[in-house]
């Protein structure tokens, strides 16, 4: 056999081994993406279960307190339920806040209005997307908030556009519907949180 077939004979055999290396790294990456997928599918799963677990047993807590307190003035029953739901629904803004990150902080920005913002607050995960959505404003981290933002423009104008702020708006709606879930026997709901 001359220089020129075994040439070609060897570049044949080396690019069939590397098109085999190529399929195998192809199929491994392939692979590899299902399985992460798998475990963000797995996780996200977990999450959903975890927060309706969590979700079931408060309000099985909170009709057993509910239940174990009927003797007591009912009034103050609604009170305690009252305060006790607006400090759960407080706790559970925090995680909503992380969960949807920049698209909350950005649907809440759409809906101010047109103003020279000086000042925004912001909790700290979110001074860099806030820096971006106000380049020309001062952005303060501000921990207690957890999430939205406070706003004030150059005319001394101030927004509170916190989620805190928006659950106080929605609060005595809130209120009357949790109260009717929990309460079905009492059909006004005039607690309220002090």
């Amino acid at each position: 056999m001359g220089h020129a077939p075994l040439e070609a004979a060897l570049g044949r055999e080396i690019e069939a081994k590397i098109r085999t290396l190529w399929d195998e790294v192809d199929a491994e990456v392939a692979q590899l993406r299902r399985q992460r997928q798998q475990a963000r599918d797995e996780r996200s799963s977990r999450c959903c279960t975890q927060e309706a677990r969590e979700r079931e047993r408060c309000i099985a807590t909170a009709r057993r307190q509910a239940q174990q307190s009927l003797g007591e003035d009912e009034a103050t029953l609604r009170q305690e339920l009252a305060q006790r739901l607006w400090q759960r629904a407080l706790v559970l803004l925090a995680p909503l806040a992380q969960q949807q990150g920049e698209e909350l902080l950005a649907a809440l920005v759409a809906e101010l209005p047109d103003s020279t913002w000086q000042e925004v607050r912001v909790h700290p995960r979110d001074v860099v997307v806030a820096q971006r959505l106000f380049p020309a404003a001062q952005v303060l981290k501000e921990e207690t908030i957890c999430g939205g933002l406070l706003l004030e423009d150059d005319r001394g104008r101030r927004i509170d556009n916190r989620l805190e702020k928006r659950l106080e708006r929605l609060w005595p709606t809130l209120l009357t519907e949790m109260i009717r879930h929990f309460c079905p026997h009492g059909e006004d709901a005039d607690a309220s949180v002090d």
